[in-house]
């Protein structure tokens, strides 16, 4: 029983950290915008906005964002970097 209880809740807590390390993002300054733009579009591919356009947004989103942006992997990744 105290085994069973110990994995339980052995497996929530790292559940949790993990859930809770996912939301923290080394914050990119707006100095850093080409690279941001150059990662989104490698992962965009032919989805991507022309680079100024792009250049444009990037400049405008916070810190956390770009920092959101440069850690995505793949699309869905990159949508939720617009909801921070």
């Amino acid at each position: 029983m105290k085994i069973k209880l110990f994995s339980t809740l052995a497996v929530t807590s790292s559940f949790i950290f993990t859930a809770g390390c996912s939301d923290s993002y080394d914050p990119v300054p707006s100095s850093k915008c080409s690279m941001v733009v150059k990662h989104s579009t490698d992962i965009l591919k032919k989805l991507a906005k022309p680079k100024e356009e792009m250049i444009k947004e990037c400049r405008k989103a916070t810190d956390e964002q770009r920092g959101c942006v440069m850690q995505a992997k793949i699309v869905a990744d990159l949508a939720k970097c617009t909801k921070l």
